[in-house]
């Protein structure tokens, strides 16, 4: 092909002064080239320089919110620690509460979940590491466990919460004082009859006291039987639930009724003689699951 001539005439303000450049096609489409090339390279480069500054921005930026994420990820792993610990101390709480309270029930072949009351013990502490995901890992299993072991030890306290109140019902129920100030005159058991030679089966306690003495209730119950009842004279029966009941006889008077609630102390009646007696007395009667026992086991 044959190679084309342009010439390019550069023409001032005066006619002698006219000049020309003489340029081949070839070299002009070589610069036109060339040109494109560098405009392009130029392009390139830019973008690649700004897109280099867009990411050492939001590397900049990336570090510093992972710096604010490791600072509130170990305020986090702290609070952990925190609550395993607290959990671990409300574990000890409960097992000296059961042992003081001899509740410490635990199922056959389990073992206790239970702290023991020489020492308490756990996990490690959390240390994050954040040049891997172990330690977020951790957290998360940690988290696990002490939801298992909080819903654990709420069914724990709510047990001993229950045999805690029944513990309290079973002793405001058992009778544990003096039904009246005096001094036994006759105790439960056989003895001689004070009628008589004969030897007969007393199945309470005589406590002599002057006639008027108050005469308390010896625990929480409810009356069951009040009224004059031949032997024993004027008669309160309590029944205080769990099995116990007490009787109170002889009495002069009687201040309650069938049916009435009484608690431990309340004022029933007054000593008397009433019924088959020799003098103003108490007869005090304890049964336990229907069977009549020493009253004396049941007093302070």
């Amino acid at each position: 092909m044959k190679n084309r001539f342009f010439t390019i005439l550069f023409l001032p303000s005066h006619p002698s002064g006219v000049k020309k450049l003489t340029l081949s096609g070839f070299l002009i489409k070589s610069l036109a080239i060339s040109t494109m090339i560098i405009l392009l390279a130029s392009a390139v480069i830019f973008f690649d320089y700004v897109n280099v500054k867009r990411k050492e921005i939001d590397l900049v930026s990336l570090k510093e919110k992972t710096k604010i994420q490791n600072v509130q990820l170990q305020t986090f792993a702290d609070k952990i620690n925190d609550m395993e610990a607290e959990l671990a101390r409300l574990r000890s709480l409960d097992t000296k509460l059961r042992v003081l309270t001899n509740t410490n029930n635990e199922e056959p072949g389990v073992k206790s979940r239970r702290l023991s009351l020489g020492g308490q013990g756990g996990p490690e502490p959390v240390q994050l590491s954040f040049k891997n995901e172990a330690s977020l890992a951790e957290m998360v299993s940690r988290l696990d466990r002490m939801n298992f072991e909080i819903k654990s030890q709420e069914k724990s306290l709510h047990e001993l919460h229950a045999s805690i109140q029944d513990q309290e019902s079973i002793l405001v129920a058992t009778p544990s004082i003096w039904p009246a100030n005096g001094y036994v005159s006759s105790v439960f058991g056989y003895r001689e009859s004070p009628f008589g030679s004969n030897y007969e089966f007393h199945d309470g306690l005589d406590i002599s006291a002057p006639a008027g003495t108050p005469v308390l209730a010896t625990a929480d119950g409810v009356v069951t039987l009040t009224g004059n009842y031949g032997d024993t004279g004027n008669t309160v029966t309590i029944s205080h639930g769990y099995g116990y009941e007490t009787g109170y006889g002889h009495m002069s008077y009687i201040s309650v009724k069938e049916g009435q609630r009484v608690e431990r102390g309340q004022e029933i009646g007054r000593v008397g003689s009433t019924g088959r007696s020799t003098g103003p007395h108490l007869h005090y009667l304890v049964k336990v699951a229907g069977a009549k026992v020493n009253p004396r086991n049941y007093l302070n």
